[in-house]
C-alpha cells in the first residue's frame, strides 16, 4: 500500500463492506502520544502494511480502531455493520476501566447517532453532546454515557454506507477538531480498503475453486471432445494423417485458454493427459482410422518426459505423429531425446509444429531431427502473392529434403495458396480449404473443390 497522507483522504474511495468481528483490549500500537498528522498517517500505513505481511484482517482493523482511539484521546471506539434496520457492533476498543458495547450487540438504527450523521441531521464531530439538542434526548446517549462523539461511515464496494467507525467519551472532548475528523476518515478508508482487498481475495479464492472444479470435470471427460483435421497429400488429396484437437463445449474460452487455466489451478498435466488419451482412443477403436494413416497429437515437452510411456501404452506407435510446438520451451533436450528415442525406434514419428514462428521451432528441428516439419500458417497465408514468404517456404522445403523430413503446410485456406505450395515442393498440407476439423474426418480424399487440377506451371 502506498504511503498514506491526510491530503489523500478526499481522493481515496471507500470500497469495502463491514469489518470483521473483534473485541480489542488495551494492547499497544506504537506510542500513545498524539503526534503530528504526518506521524499518525505513517502509523496507519504501518498497520496496513502489517496486514500485507500476514496480519489478519480482523487484527489489522482492530489495531486501526485502537490507534485512532488513542490518537483522538477518546474512551471507547468501535466499528459497526448495518444489518437491516439495526447496527451490529463488530470491533470494540475501550480504555481500561471503561465499559463499552459488547461485540455482536444489536441496536436499532432509529436510536443511533450514525443514522443521523448519515442523513445530515447531526454532525459527525461532537466535542460536547449537550451542545447538540438532537443528541441529548436519544436513549443511547444515556445508555453509553456519551458526552462527546466522532463518527464516520464505512462503505460497501458499491460506495453505499454499510457501517460506522465511531469514537465516544463520557466527558467533553475539546480536542476533537477537523484534524481528528480527517484522521478518522483516513482510518475508515484504510479499513474499507483492507476489507475490500479481503473481499477480492475471497472472491478470487472462490473463483479459483470453481475453476478447479470445472477443470476437474473436463479432466474426467465431461464438457470436451476430440475433433480431427486431416493432413493430406497435396497432389492426390488423400489423407495420410489427422491432427487431433480438443474442443470444449458450451464455452467462449479458446482451447489454449482452457489448457492455460488448467495449469493455473494445478491441473495442467491432468487435462493434457486426458486430452491426449481421448485423441489416441481413435487408434484403439477398430476401423476408426484406416490402415496406414496416423493420428497427430500435441504434447508439451514436459509431458513427453513424464508421461509418454503411459500415454502410448496399448497403442501402435507407428501410427502416432507426436507434435511439439514452438510455444512449448524445452529445458533439457537430452532428457527429451531420452524419453523419445525408445519409441522412435519402435516407429513413433516426431513433428515440429509452427516452424518459422520463432527461434524455438528451429532449435527443435536442429536438436531433435524430426520426421515432419510443419510450416507455420503465418508463412502459408498469402504465400501465392508474397515472394518473401515463397522464399522462406522454399528454403524450408530444401532444408527438409536434406534432413530427410516431410513438409506440412498449416493453414491452407485458398486454392491459390495450395497451388503455390505445390510449386514450392511442399508434400502435405492441412487447413480449412482442405478440410475443417470434425469428429469423423474424411480419409478417402479431398472434396472436389480442393483438388488441384494443375500447378501454376501447368
Amino acid at each position: 500500500m502506498d504511503q498514506l497522507g491526510t491530503d489523500e483522504v478526499s481522493t481515496r474511495r471507500a470500497d469495502a463492506s463491514a469489518v470483521g468481528t473483534r473485541e480489542v483490549g488495551t494492547g499497544e500500537v506504537g506510542s500513545d502520544e498524539v503526534g503530528t498528522g504526518e506521524g499518525i498517517a505513517q502509523r496507519i500505513d504501518a498497520v496496513a502494511r502489517a496486514h500485507e505481511d500476514g496480519t489478519t484482517l480482523e487484527d489489522a482493523c482492530a489495531r486501526l480502531v485502537h490507534l485512532l482511539r488513542q490518537h483522538v484521546h477518546m474512551e471507547v471506539g468501535w466499528t459497526s455493520e448495518f444489518v437491516g434496520t439495526e447496527q451490529v457492533f463488530r470491533i470494540v476498543d475501550v480504555e481500561p476501566g471503561r465499559d463499552g458495547p459488547a461485540v455482536g450487540t444489536r441496536t436499532s438504527l432509529n436510536d443511533a447517532y450514525c443514522s443521523r450523521v448519515l442523513n445530515g441531521t447531526m454532525p459527525a464531530l461532537i466535542p460536547n453532546a449537550r451542545d447538540v439538542p438532537a443528541a441529548t434526548w436519544l436513549d443511547v446517549t444515556l445508555a453509553l454515557h456519551i458526552g462527546s462523539y466522532l463518527g464516520v461511515p464505512l462503505h460497501a464496494p458499491d460506495g453505499t454506507p454499510n457501517g460506522m467507525l465511531c469514537m465516544i467519551s463520557s466527558g467533553v472532548a475539546p480536542q476533537l477538531d477537523e484534524h481528528a475528523l480527517t484522521t478518522a476518515r483516513l482510518v475508515a478508508q484504510v479499513i474499507d480498503d483492507l476489507h475490500h482487498r479481503a473481499l477480492g481475495e475471497g472472491a478470487a479464492r472462490r473463483e479459483r475453486a470453481a475453476l478447479h472444479a470445472h477443470v476437474a470435470t473436463l479432466c474426467a471427460g465431461d464438457g470436451r471432445h476430440a475433433v480431427y483435421q486431416p493432413i493430406v497429400e497435396l497432389r492426390t488429396g488423400v489423407a495420410v494423417a489427422a491432427e487431433a484437437l480438443t474442443r470444449f463445449e458450451a464455452s467462449d474460452r479458446a482451447p489454449a485458454g482452457w489448457f492455460a487455466a488448467a495449469h493455473s489451478v494445478g491441473l495442467g498435466r491432468e487435462l493434457e493427459v486426458a486430452a491426449a488419451r481421448c485423441a489416441l482412443d481413435a487408434l484403439r477403436t477398430p476401423g476408426q482410422v484406416p490402415p496406414g494413416c496416423a493420428i497427430a497429437v500435441n504434447l508439451s515437452p514436459d509431458l513427453v518426459v513424464d508421461a509418454l510411456d503411459e500415454l502410448l501404452d496399448g497403442v501402435d506407435v507407428s501410427r502416432v505423429l507426436l507434435e511439439l510446438t514452438e510455444y512449448a520451451p524445452v529445458v533439457d533436450y537430452d532428457r527429451l531425446r531420452g524419453a523419445l528415442d525408445p519409441h522412435r525406434a519402435a516407429g513413433l514419428r516426431i513433428a515440429v509444429d509452427d516452424t518459422g514462428a520463432g527461434y524455438a521451432s528451429l532449435s527443435h528441428v536442429l536438436l531433435l531431427r524430426p520426421d515432419v516439419v510443419k510450416v507455420d500458417m503465418q508463412l502459408v497465408r498469402g504465400v501465392d502473392t508474397d515472394p518473401v514468404r515463397q522464399a522462406l517456404v522454399g528454403a524450408l522445403v530444401r532444408f527438409c529434403a536434406v534432413a530427410g523430413a516431410l513438409v506440412v503446410a498449416e493453414g491452407v485456406e485458398t486454392e491459390e495458396e495450395l497451388v503455390s505450395l505445390l510449386d514450392l515442393g511442399v508434400d502435405l498440407g492441412q487447413g480449412f480449404f482442405l478440410e475443417k476439423p470434425c469428429r469423423e474426418p474424411r480419409w478417402d480424399g479431398l472434396p472436389h473443390h480442393a483438388r488441384p487440377l494443375a500447378t501454376s506451371g501447368g
